[in-house]
């Protein structure tokens, strides 16, 4: 069998020596050309511990100035408000994410902790957008709002009450109620039919929230202005052949029941003549069979509250003012 030689071993310093003699003693432009440009052929120092020995690892490492760009600040990205009224929009806005009818004491004592008369407008509309947005906590907000108001001076009452007036009013100048014609065009689409079901809930839980303020005495309005309205608007503006409109007849049934179904009853009690001969004349219209049961469900509600002196399903609508 034959036995293979071990590979030998020629440290590059000595070859490097080596060479080094041999351009010493007869100098070769070629050679030296190319010792100089390739650092394969140079030796090297680390620097970056000292510079007595690349292997020193004691104290002498380089102190970078404040300047050095090693040291400059990570860019960030956006704008982070840190103003007094964006802190606060935050803190409050994370209380009521948390609200629950088991913490709700809990979280009622930390909000009236942040509530100060100087950003009253910015409490309002972060209290507002959750009404709207969390139907199934409505009630809670409302009734912490009353809570509110009983731990506040009189002055502050009369500040509150004004800037929930405002919000009434371009509420119903603006007729907010109502449902947009090209998200109920559009809603034969699957994402857009989601868009429009989340905006119908919106606009039913709006008209929810407006009578529990109402109830409270909050809104200073006649009772029954809103439903008006809308009835108003079924009758002069909607052609029932068009079916998209015939789509927003049903949402502002809808709109106008929960509406009176959340009144105190002895609001209930004073609805007009003239609004509930419209929620009748809603009935003799070519309705979905949806739309038409809304109805019905509707004038039902509203003939269980009827007093001795009212004549049911025609126009004379006789009232007794029960004082309240």
């Amino acid at each position: 069998m034959e036995i293979m030689d071990e590979p030998t071993v020629i440290p590059f310093s000595v070859l490097l020596n080596g060479l080094n003699t041999i351009l010493l003693r007869t100098p070769n432009p070629i050679l030296q050309e190319i010792l100089a440009k390739y650092p394969c052929f140079q030796e090297k120092t680390d620097h970056r511990f000292g510079s007595n020995s690349k292997w020193n690892h004691g104290t002498h490492f380089s102190k970078k100035t404040p300047h050095s760009s090693s040291m400059k600040e990570r860019p960030k990205i956006g704008n982070k408000d840190t103003s007094k009224e964006a802190i606060l929009k935050k803190d409050i806005q994370s209380l009521l994410n948390k609200l629950t009818h088991q913490n709700y004491e809990i979280i009622l004592k930390q909000i009236k902790g942040h509530f100060h008369v100087d950003h009253m407008e910015l409490f309002m509309g972060i209290l507002w957008n959750a009404i709207q947005l969390q139907p199934d906590f409505q009630e809670l907000y409302i009734h912490m709002l009353q809570q509110i108001y009983h731990s506040v001076q009189d002055e502050w009452v009369i500040l509150l009450n004004a800037q929930w007036n405002t919000i009434w009013c371009h509420y119903i100048e603006q007729h907010q109620w109502k449902l947009p014609y090209d998200l109920v065009e559009r809603s034969h689409n699957y994402n857009d039919f989601c868009d429009y079901v989340k905006e119908k809930k919106r606009l039913i839980s709006i008209s929810q929230a407006w009578a529990r303020l109402i109830n409270l005495g909050m809104i200073q309005t006649e009772p029954f202005h809103l439903i008006s309205e809308i009835l108003q608007h079924i009758h002069r503006d909607l052609q029932i052949e068009n079916p998209v409109h015939r789509m927003c007849i049903e949402c502002y049934v809808e709109q106008c029941k929960e509406y009176y179904k959340t009144l105190r009853i002895h609001l209930q009690k004073k609805i007009p003549d003239q609004v509930y001969r419209h929620i009748l004349d809603i009935k003799q219209l070519d309705l979905p069979k949806s739309c038409y049961f809304k109805v019905v469900d509707f004038i039902e509600l509203i003939e269980k509250n009827e007093t001795p002196t009212i004549r049911k399903n025609n126009s004379i609508y006789e009232l007794e003012d029960d004082g309240l």
